[in-house]
């Protein structure tokens, strides 16, 4: 009789399935964080092993996120482990809340598209996709004109522009409250 345990990097029950350190910062999760838990026949529903959060900070991008996590996963792994190995099986703690939102590998935060409507949620959205590097999700796209635009790239900063949407060439410069968004588009 073999034992199956899983790192999620989230504080279960938030935020099962895939790409939660995304989700974390779509839904604006001040925090977040990892668990160890025994694998049973839902997705991520096992009892819980371990927990370890800490606050998402402002500016974050989902690679931040993931980054963190896997450095808090093999910190807490560390806890249990002799434990495990020497009992077979550990301690459970209960989790908090109730039973979150499944999210599966095909969806991303507001469908990839970023809208000049609500500031925080284009924030989110742009940084809640942003792997660096890493291609886990499709570029981010906007609609100008009803015509559909990729996000290359974006910078977060504050501005002096007053509040609006501004097209220079190839960038689109969402401004609120002094902060300003810069989409480099193609």
């Amino acid at each position: 009789n073999g034992v199956i345990i899983n790192f999620h990097n989230s504080l279960l029950p938030t935020n099962r399935g895939r790409n939660a350190p995304s989700w974390a910062i779509y839904n604006d999760d001040s925090i977040t964080g990892v668990t160890w838990h025994y694998v049973d026949s839902g997705v991520d529903t096992g009892a819980i092993i371990c927990q370890k959060s800490f606050d998402i900070r402002e500016g974050s991008s989902a690679l931040d996120v993931a980054k963190k996590c896997m450095e808090l996963g093999i910190l807490s792994f560390k806890e249990f482990i002799d434990c495990l190995l020497e009992k077979g099986k550990c301690k459970v703690i209960s989790p908090s809340g109730e039973l979150g939102e499944l999210y599966l590998s095909h969806q991303v935060p507001n469908q990839g598209l970023i809208e000049f409507n609500d500031f925080s949620k284009a924030e989110r959205t742009l940084r809640a996709m942003d792997y660096g590097p890493f291609s886990i999700f499709p570029k981010p796209r906007v609609m100008i004109d009803s015509k559909a635009f990729t996000v290359n790239s974006y910078r977060l900063s504050s501005t002096q522009h007053n509040d609006g949407v501004y097209r220079e060439g190839d960038n689109i410069l969402f401004v609120k409250n002094k902060k300003l968004i810069n989409l480099n588009i193609s």
